[in-house]
């Protein structure tokens, strides 16, 4: 029995000692393929490093393109305020305004221009919201909304009980009053804004009711007639006050009879007759004109769009 177990224990011994002398060849080929390993993983590293880099440089420069293509549009989305496309409407079987098209940019002056009833009151109405439009589209951009529309249509609405300085406080929304004291002294209003309205006289009114569209900073101010029953003085106040907000980047809409002082504060003048835009004229190609009257060159466009019908 104890030659067995001495045997087996000799047989066990020598299978020991065969298999020993393998351990470190296959340690030492495990830490061959361990290497060649880390090898190939630092050269797939490097790669792959550079692969990111070049991304990298790709998505910067894409990245720049976009973000100048961006702001490119912004800015010009920006500096339109208003745009107006096929604008139609009509009163029964009347049509009273004809497909009219134009845009309004920031910081631009636009004059309407027209005989009575050329549609040029129902064209500002219709972008305040006071009337409605059959077809067409009327877009303002940006933040802007009726919030940010200052008017004068037709006849001033004041309270005839209120002073001229309460009827502005009504609406005036800083409380600094700071805007509120300076439209008053541009418009050279001390002397009576202090008075009830009821004692004004046409002129009088008539600077309120532009110093109401001025109030609350607006982007866009829409003037109907707004030179009507001033005298010189308060014409160049007026004059000068739009183009002062014309150089911060308000925007005016401006109609008048008025054509010389009209000229004096627009950049461009839409001629408007039977409800259709008939012309855009530019002050550069009034001032290219032959005529030395800037007045006789818009009548005679007028009368010229009259003659062919």
């Amino acid at each position: 029995m104890m030659h067995k177990k001495t045997d087996r224990n000799l047989i066990f011994l020598t299978k020991f000692r065969r298999l020993t002398p393998a351990l470190p060849t296959r340690k030492i080929e495990t830490e061959t393929c361990d290497m060649s390993q880390s090898l190939t993983f630092h050269q797939d590293n490097n790669i792959l490093k550079n692969i990111i880099i070049k991304v990298y440089y790709c998505l910067y420069f894409f990245g720049k393109i976009v973000l100048y293509t961006n702001n490119f549009i912004w800015k010009e989305n920006f500096m339109q305020l208003l745009t107006i496309e096929n604008i139609n409407k009509r009163i029964k079987k009347q049509k009273i305004l004809k497909d009219i098209s134009f845009t309004l940019k920031q910081g631009e002056v636009v004059g309407l221009v027209g005989a009575n009833g050329a549609g040029k009151t129902t064209l500002m109405k219709v972008i305040l919201g006071l009337s409605n439009y059959q077809s067409g589209s009327l877009k303002l951009h940006g933040p802007m909304n009726n919030n940010h529309i200052g008017a004068l249509i037709e006849n001033p609405g004041v309270y005839p009980f209120l002073t001229g300085y309460e009827n502005m406080n009504l609406i005036n929304e800083d409380k600094e009053k700071e805007n509120m004291e300076q439209i008053i002294k541009n418009l050279e209003m001390s002397q009576f804004i202090h008075k009830k309205a009821k004692a004004y006289s046409l002129g009088m009114k008539q600077k309120l009711g532009i110093a109401l569209s001025l109030l609350n900073q607006p982007q866009l101010v829409i003037l109907d007639e707004p030179m009507n029953g001033l005298d010189p003085k308060a014409v160049r106040n007026v004059r000068e006050t739009i183009l002062s907000l014309k150089a911060q980047g308000v925007s005016f809409l401006i109609s008048s009879h008025m054509l010389g002082e009209l000229v004096k504060v627009t950049d461009s003048i839409l001629i408007i007759d039977n409800g259709a835009i008939v012309k855009e004229t530019t002050m550069e190609e009034l001032n290219n004109s032959n005529e030395s009257d800037l007045e006789n060159v818009l009548l005679n466009i007028i009368d010229h769009k009259e003659e062919k019908k």
